[in-house]
């Protein structure tokens, strides 16, 4: 679809460039929606077709650049572009989300680094392509290309097995060596392709994917690098610690004490009866594009207001004093609470960070698909508000203290603390813990106070073991007299 046979009521805050654009991103969207794909070969065409979208965004974006700079025109089509560029990185998210099976734990380990750009076509993404379709052929499982994401921010690909569900995650680095051109006319490249793995449990490679598409064959030797006298580059060195930091925190077992880059970290699986309120969300939607505006309230600490204009949210609708009654609900704190009110909202979709969004994409959402392709073409607005004061107040209804520092958003800095006893009687004060991550997951996937508390509860309890294992090594160590509370 182009803007030039757009249909009547399919209106957009985007235009040109960037609503053509939007409307391929919405495309593929409703395919993941629907998701229709009978083989693993349709996956990998929706990768290979989002990844090429992609990349098309990306070169429209460097080429605004230039033209903004050089006519010092408007920014507005730059900055549409790069929304569209977000939406893409974020449709990127999801699929990633659902060939994963929605693993927290697969996924939340390698979004720790900077921002990764679109790759540039060439030689690069060919190598990249040819050797995860090679590997797939061999058994390695279906190949998950970081690339199109956000949120997989270390490793190149990681290869997923049909049966056991397992991951091996890889690094691939391409070196192109020559190209020729046959006597039938078609061209053909060889590259030099090294790949990196590091295993933390034993896996077996039994089932495949299918041969590859004609476009990325591989023809190549599998076998250990030659070891060489020069010194490791520094990047690698630092790739191959971000990747065993990754893969432990992935692969470690629950609840049991492993070490992590020199230090003793506890993993806990958290499994929260709590889900989404879809049908409160669904029936906001409904009232929002009969009226304009509808709102809704999780409970003391969440609230959400959602605004529709079958042309575009605009900057009036904003403005409506309606949102101040429904944001004014929100600003109470419990009587004799020592937390303030204080407020804080964000829009969804949510605008692009450096940090990973690590939250269900919106295109996941439990929507009609039709509210999926509004929130994209800004035609549906939904805003949160959270008051960090009753959240807070809630949380110390379990028994823990929880402190938000007065300087930064109170959100993405309130910490809990509590003190546990060990097998012996003994106690400790374990502290520090940040809970941005999941209260960005209440937010962004409408699951209100109770999700949170239920997280503070089994955090709580899981602290058990660490008390457990520093009173083991205590107990092996030189006693003192102290009978005071021991950090933790």
């Amino acid at each position: 679809m182009t803007e030039a046979n757009r249909p009547a009521g399919h209106r957009s805050t985007y235009s040109g460039t960037a609503y053509d654009l939007l409307c391929e991103v919405e495309s593929l969207a409703q395919k993941l929606i629907a998701f229709d794909f009978e083989t693993a070969a349709n996956l990998w065409t929706f990768q290979l077709d989002l990844l090429d979208l992609q990349q098309t965004i990306q070169k429209e974006v460097s080429e605004e650049k230039i033209r903004a700079k050089i006519t010092k025109g408007s920014t507005e089509p730059l900055k549409e572009l790069q929304a569209v560029r977000w939406h893409a990185r974020r449709l990127g998210d999801a699929f990633a989300w659902t060939v994963l099976g929605v693993d927290r734990g697969a996924i939340y380990p390698f979004a720790e680094n900077n921002p990764v750009p679109i790759p540039q076509k060439g030689h690069g993404t060919d190598g990249l392509l040819a050797i995860s379709t090679h590997l797939a052929g061999e058994g390695w499982g279906f190949p998950l290309l970081h690339d199109i994401t956000d949120t997989l921010r270390i490793g190149d690909v990681t290869f997923i097995e049909r049966q056991s569900r397992e991951h091996r995650t890889v690094e691939v680095k391409t070196r192109h060596l020559n190209s020729t051109l046959g006597e039938d006319g078609k061209r053909s490249t060889e590259y030099d392709v090294s790949i990196t793995f590091l295993a933390t449990r034993e896996s077996g490679l039994k089932l495949g994917y299918g041969s590859a598409p004609d476009s990325h064959k591989a023809n190549s030797g599998m076998h250990a690098p030659t070891p060489s006298t020069r010194k490791e580059d520094r990047r690698l060195a630092q790739q191959r610690r971000r990747m065993s930091k990754a893969l432990a925190l992935r692969d470690g077992i629950p609840d049991t004490v492993i070490e992590v880059e020199g230090m003793k970290t506890i993993l806990t699986k958290i499994n929260s009866p709590t889900g989404s309120h879809w049908d409160a969300v669904k029936k906001m939607i409904r009232e929002a594009k009969a009226n304009g505006y509808a709102s809704m309230h999780i409970d003391e600490s969440f609230g959400y207001i959602a605004l529709y204009n079958s042309t575009g949210v605009t900057l009036e609708m904003t403005q409506n004093p309606q949102i101040a009654e429904d944001v004014r609900v929100l600003a109470t704190t419990p009587p004799g609470s020592k937390h303030q009110n204080s407020l804080s909202l964000s829009s969804i979709p949510e605008e692009e960070g450096r940090s990973a969004n690590l939250h269900l994409p919106f295109y996941l959402y439990s929507i009609h698909p039709e509210d999926i392709s509004d929130l994209l073409h800004g035609r549906l607005l939904i805003v949160a508000f959270a008051n960090a004061g009753t959240l807070a107040s809630a949380i110390e209804r379990d028994g823990v203290d929880v402190e938000i520092p007065k300087r930064g958003n109170p959100l993405s800095s309130m910490t809990f603390s509590h003190t546990i006893t060990d097998k012996e009687g003994r106690q400790y004060y374990a502290r520090g813990y940040s809970l941005t991550l999941h209260i960005r997951e209440s937010i962004f996937e409408f699951r209100g106070v109770e999700y949170i508390r239920e997280i503070v509860r089994q955090l709580r309890d899981a602290t058990g073991v660490a008390a457990d294992e520093v009173s083991r090594h205590r107990d092996s160590a030189p006693q003192d007299n102290a009978d005071e509370r021991r950090p933790l």
